[in-house]
């Protein structure tokens, strides 16, 4: 683990926010009652602003879609445990951020991320309990550009063994979570989630956008932890610090590439 002095940084926190998650909860048109998981995202905040981040091949993978359109069907509860009754339950957005890129080595014309500003909860309770539950964004993300070239960092990923890094999210395969449809009318609809995390060690990416993590520790399919945020742990007298390093988008075969949390800052410019 790496020792660095936290005093001095204004996002990281005590714990690993894993309060910040949320399953992609998304519905289809004339199929709203039958809605299905699509991924991972959560709560990031700047300040008093919220955002809901994600990858955006969760929502499509077609960079012509109104993405706008699909965030409008995206159900995100304020709470994962209780019910939901009506749409005043749920996350509301103002408007959708996506984030061109000019290299050669990326398909289509956007990076793989979706941040959606959230608009101001109606009932206080609601605003200040998603505040609660947000992860802190840091102010450009270029610290972690930074870590990375560090010599010693550097070290250690030539031996093969880089820093370790954490993921939180909702996978697919491996956990209990689900969806159980009502038989018949008048039942409720409920969704069981369960979330799962994994460790990998920093490495070079593939991308200009992205960072590697080698070595991942999840022994089932990756499937559903796109969108999943990626923290990175520091220490300091206190104990362990965690700060938000990216989210994760494709992965497989032990190995798992995440977006890098610069590039999550600049989409917010």
């Amino acid at each position: 683990m790496i020792f660095t002095d936290t005093r001095k940084i204004s996002f990281v926190h005590p714990g690993l926010p894993n309060g910040c998650i949320s399953p992609n909860i998304l519905t289809e048109a004339d199929l709203e009652e039958f809605p299905g998981m699509a991924g991972t995202g959560f709560i990031a905040r700047r300040g008093d602003r919220l955002y809901y981040i994600t990858a955006r091949h969760c929502l499509t993978k077609d960079h012509k879609t109104d993405i706008g359109v699909l965030a409008a069907r995206l159900h995100i509860p304020f709470r994962l445990e209780g019910r939901t009754v009506t749409t005043s339950d749920y996350v509301q957005f103002e408007h959708a951020l996506s984030l061109k890129h000019d290299s050669e080595d990326l398909p289509g014309e956007l990076i793989d991320l979706l941040v959606l500003l959230i608009s101001k909860p109606v009932k206080e309770k609601d605003r200040k309990h998603l505040l609660f539950r947000a992860v802190k964004l840091p102010p450009t993300g270029q610290w972690l550009d930074g870590f990375f070239e560090q010599s010693l960092v550097q070290e250690s990923i030539s031996d093969g063994r880089g820093p370790k890094f954490t993921v939180i999210g909702y996978p697919k395969y491996g956990t209990s979570s689900e969806i159980s449809y009502p038989e018949k009318s008048g039942d409720s609809l409920e969704v069981k989630t369960q979330a799962a995390k994994f460790h990998g060690y920093l490495a070079e990416g593939f991308c200009p956008d992205r960072f590697k993590l080698t070595g991942v520790t999840w022994e089932h399919d990756l499937n559903g932890f796109s969108g999943s945020p990626v923290f990175v742990a520091f220490n300091n007298e206190h104990g362990p610090q965690y700060g938000l390093a990216g989210m994760l988008v494709t992965g497989g075969n032990g190995m798992a590439q995440f977006i890098k949390i610069s590039v999550i800052t600049q989409a917010l410019k």
